[in-house]
């Protein structure tokens, strides 16, 4: 409740006066005391029953509030009643959430789905977690000891995880245990721990509620950025590290992959709980992703993926307004489970469909519209999300991080799109998607020049430049291809943009169909890496045309110079995607490597 609503015991209270859209204006008593971004509950007539939408405050006036609903508003109109609960929109975090699947407001998508069907009614909530199973607590504190927000009163295995049960976050300054519950099996709602600070007395259960639009800060510190996150992925973790931590956007077209390389992160990286946050995402793409993830094997566990996921689904046919939200609840959890100490990974997939809710909320707004009809503030906007990654030294005296990945998904694949460049300024690492590389099947469709990060990866800065720069080289000498052909190239020229390519196919391109390759550990990265530079830029190669003699005794060419080329660097090609696709400790891995060292043998010069 608000301050006013909380001493007079009275419930805020209002009509509505205005509609358009889901924006709408309620007119309040002039003493109420109403907070911008509080949640409040709009009576609606449905058949024979009343629901009551939920919706946000976003203005305060003198005797009125502007509001944006998070469900349809059909049937609205002039009067109905308006309840204020006094509380920021919030989230209810604890255990029993990994392996859940959310709406944009944290509703369980299955128990919504067992009360109410295919369609979602208006005015349907749930309970975030299970209020009825128990769970296994152990205390790690004793009566009398002091404690402080986010410090851990005990915990309770979560698949296999310790989840720790803290001291609610808003709670100020020092405070004693009074009590502290015994080992053994409690559902959430019961009372674990009883903590007081003076004459004050406050009961804790496992559950807290957390605003969404406000950072967690109970930790000792922020931590600088100063390593990457593995995400074992060759052309990421070599080429565009993303710091753990920091973050990251992957901009492309359609069909260039972007869901594709975020579950592939998702899998493969080296993180503890993993976030999807569909955020406007086509509904085809999210029901995949929900079928497929309890299915996925965990490398890191030999689990199931989804025992160490947590799924936001909210698509582009949902609400805008909670599309909205939906990114602020990712973090909110995210925020949460950093406190304890885990490595969180959050993908949002898209922010630029997410950026459209925005768009039509300023239109609905009557505001004034930036680029493209986006708001004016949305640089603004999107730094408040990605501001919510980092790493910090929690009160448990433990290191926690959260690493955002959001993709970008602009029209016709164009970089110069607002969501794009107002996403640029925010972000440690770019991957920029190549419309041309996804059709040509190069998966992952990065394209590394225009791709970027901040820091290094598996290898240093100055080896990752050398690679680009063949690259860049290899791809100015195709486009002089294009008008002059082969002939117009020399030899040396010819040979090493054979090896850029070489390098492009056989290290930037991962199988994602097998389980070797699409899971590239950051020892094999460094050990291929080294191999492929030796070969690059430590090796003097030559070829030379095969001839043959012909009746006369003559001799005729039949492969030239550069055909031979061509052919060594395709098989040379052939035989270390092989090798990428076997593993280690395999004697073919092995004998393929003697025999690709064996085909450079063949054109090395002494």
């Amino acid at each position: 409740m608000s301050a006013r609503a909380a001493t007079t015991g009275a419930e805020n209270t209002g009509t509505v006066f205005s509609c358009t859209d889901n924006i709408v204006s309620v007119r309040i008593p002039d003493d109420s005391l109403i907070r911008q971004g509080e949640v409040c509950y709009i009576s609606v007539p449905d058949g024979d029953e009343v629901v009551e939408l939920m919706a946000e405050v976003l203005e305060v006036q003198d005797n009125a509030v502007v509001t944006q609903v998070f469900e349809p508003t059909d049937g609205l109109y002039f009067g109905l009643p308006v309840r204020f609960s006094g509380e920021l929109l919030s989230v209810t975090v604890g255990p029993g959430m990994l392996g859940t699947v959310y709406d944009g407001l944290q509703n369980q998508l299955s128990v919504l789905a067992d009360e109410d069907g295919f369609l979602l009614k208006r005015g349907s909530r749930t309970d975030s977690v299970n209020h009825n199973k128990k769970w296994e607590f152990a205390p790690s504190v004793k009566v009398g000891d002091n404690v402080v927000a986010g410090q851990g009163l005990g915990a309770v295995p979560e698949n296999h995880f310790s989840h720790l049960i803290m001291v609610p976050f808003h709670l100020k300054g020092s405070w004693k245990v009074k009590r502290i519950a015994e080992a053994g099996e409690y559902t959430v709602l019961d009372t674990m721990a009883v903590l007081s600070q003076g004459d004050q007395e406050v009961n804790v259960n496992m559950l807290q509620r957390l605003p969404v639009k406000m950072a967690n800060r109970s930790y000792l510190s922020r931590l600088p950025i100063s390593d990457y996150l593995p995400t074992n992925l060759r052309p990421v973790d070599t080429l565009y590290p993303v710091p753990k931590g920091g973050s990251a956007s992957i901009p492309g077209g359609f069909g260039t992959g972007k869901t594709v390389l975020q579950h592939a992160i998702a899998k493969n990286a080296e993180i503890d709980i993993v976030i999807v946050c569909a955020c406007g995402e086509r509904a085809g793409e999210v029901v995949e992703t929900i079928i497929e993830f309890p299915h996925l094997d965990d490398p890191k566990t030999g689990r199931k993926l989804s025992e160490r996921t947590v799924i936001i689904c909210n698509t582009s046919s949902m609400p805008t307004a909670s599309r909205e939200a939906s990114v602020f609840v990712a973090s909110t959890l995210g925020e949460y489970f950093r406190l304890m100490g885990l490595d969180v990974l959050i993908l949002a997939d898209s922010t630029s469909r997410w950026a459209q809710g925005l768009r039509e909320g300023v239109s609905a707004r009557g505001e004034i519209p930036g680029d493209r009809g986006f708001p004016a503030d949305l640089e603004r906007s999107v730094g408040l999300f990605y501001a919510r990654a980092g790493r910090v030294k929690t009160v448990n005296d433990t290191e926690g991080s959260l690493t955002i990945i959001g993709t970008v998904s602009p029209a016709g694949g164009d970089f110069s799109d607002p969501v794009v460049q107002a996403t640029l300024s925010q972000n440690q690492a770019f991957w920029g998607l190549n419309q041309k590389r996804a059709d040509e099947k190069r998966y992952p469709a990065i394209d590394p020049l225009q791709s970027w990060s901040k820091i290094a990866g598996t290898v240093s800065l100055e080896e990752r430049q050398a690679m680009v720069s063949l690259i860049r080289e290899s791809r100015e000498t195709a486009n002089l291809m294009t008008v002059t052909g082969e002939e117009g190239l020399s030899s040396e020229a010819f040979t090493r943009y054979l090896l850029a390519e070489l390098f492009d196919a056989v290290y930037l391109q991962q199988d994602s169909f097998n389980d070797v390759d699409a899971l590239c550990v950051v020892e094999r990265q460094k050990n291929i890496f080294r191999f492929l530079q030796e070969l690059c830029f430590e090796t003097n190669l030559s070829f030379e045309a095969e001839t043959e003699l012909d009746e006369q005794g003559q001799p005729q060419v039949v492969q030239t110079a550069k055909e031979v080329a061509r052919d060594w660097a395709n098989r040379l090609t052939q035989t270390l995607r092989t090798w990428n696709c076997t593993k280690l400790n395999d004697p073919e891995a092995k004998k393929l490597m003697e025999q690709a060292k064996e085909l450079i043998n063949r054109h090395k010069e002494a």
